[in-house]
């Protein structure tokens, strides 16, 4: 209660066996996350799939964050995954800080936590690679950040990248994940 769990996670190969892969790892973190703070969660997860992910020769990009909604501050683990802008109500674009290893390169890996407080009308957009690769201007983050309206809602940011993903009609180069959290900006009574 109070509080707003988000995971964005990529399972590098494709087919059934990645998607196994991803299934299980949403499993670990279903189970341990609410208990746990998100670097807590994520490592738990790390040692816990170390075994499938080296005999699948695969790894896991992950970002994993709760956001306490009274405080409006989200704490993250970015494990490798990279595809995360958050924005100022102002404009400008925030680091978000520190960045780990995906799951299964290292498994001594030690996974650190950021954290950020939402002031109103800023915004998080955490995405996969599908984006990215349908788009490719868009690895520049200052270039998505300049799509990002102000005036519009997480729906309609979220819908706006991705129909502009998927422009021209034919299939996307990869899967596709856009998740989109905005704080709304304070009334002008208050």
């Amino acid at each position: 209660p109070g509080a707003l769990s988000l995971t964005v996670g990529d399972v590098i190969g494709k087919g059934m066996s990645a998607a196994l892969l991803m299934a299980t790892v949403r499993a670990v973190l279903r189970a341990v996350g609410s208990q746990h703070t998100p670097a807590a969660a994520v490592q738990f997860a790390a040692r816990a799939l170390d075994g499938d992910l080296a005999r699948s020769g695969s790894f896991v990009t992950l970002f994993h964050g709760h956001l306490d909604m009274a405080t409006a501050t989200l704490r993250f683990v970015d494990a490798g995954h990279g595809h995360v802008v958050f924005r100022r109500a102002d404009g400008t674009l925030e680091e978000m800080q520190p960045w780990g290893l995906p799951l299964g390169v290292l498994s001594e890996e030690q996974y650190g936590e950021g954290a950020v407080t939402f002031e109103p009308g800023d915004l998080l957009v955490v995405y996969s690679d599908g984006l990215t690769d349908a788009q490719p201007e868009l690895r520049n983050k200052e270039a998505l950040a300049a799509l990002l309206e102000p005036g519009k809602t997480a729906s309609e940011i979220a819908e706006a990248l991705a129909n502009r993903a998927g422009a021209d009609g034919g299939p996307l180069p990869d899967d596709l994940t856009i998740v989109v959290l905005r704080r709304p900006p304070a009334s002008k009574s208050e």
